[in-house]
């Protein structure tokens, strides 16, 4: 959004109110417990684990690999019938993602499928980073060092001086 000097509104393209709405919307859902704002939020995330750095995948690909993650609901989810098509394109209509007939390699060949760049745009708008794992395990601090041990760890015991 840019504000004049005047104090006149204008929408850019990249930041349409619709678009800010949903996001706020996804983004307090999950806190709030709103399932259908969840569901979609979660494949969202899912659909970032298993795509990897694929650029285009097979939607019947996409949905084995869904349905396969270990804590996912999506092998359940429909009432017991797993996601089909016609759902995760549901869910995803609200990120602007759709599929595409695509021309894979053989032998898959031409066939239903999605792009990664409007995942990565959705990604990025919707999904926080990933956070990288820590390079050391956490060691928590001790401020008191206990006069017994001399040798505690994160604490460097003072000793008087003698001239």
């Amino acid at each position: 959004m840019l504000q004049d000097a005047d104090g006149s509104v204008q929408w850019t393209r990249c930041c349409r109110p619709e678009r800010a709405r949903r996001a706020a919307q996804a983004l307090t859902a999950a806190r709030e417990g709103d399932t259908d704002y969840s569901d979609r939020h979660k494949v969202l995330i899912d659909c970032r684990t298993v795509f990897e750095s694929f650029d285009a995948m097979p939607s019947t690909v996409l949905l084995e690999r869904l349905k396969a993650l270990p804590e996912s609901p999506w092998a359940d989810y429909n009432n017991g019938a797993g996601l089909t098509p016609m759902k995760l394109g549901l869910l995803l209509k609200e990120y602007d993602i759709t599929s595409d007939n695509i021309t894979f390699k053989p032998p898959v060949g031409r066939m239903k499928g999605f792009h990664r760049a409007p995942f990565a745009d959705a990604w990025q708008r919707y999904c926080t980073r990933e956070e990288k794992p820590a390079s050391q395990p956490y060691k928590p601090y001790k401020p008191y060092a206990d006069p017994q041990t001399p040798s505690s760890d994160n604490v460097r015991l003072f000793q008087s001086r003698t001239a």
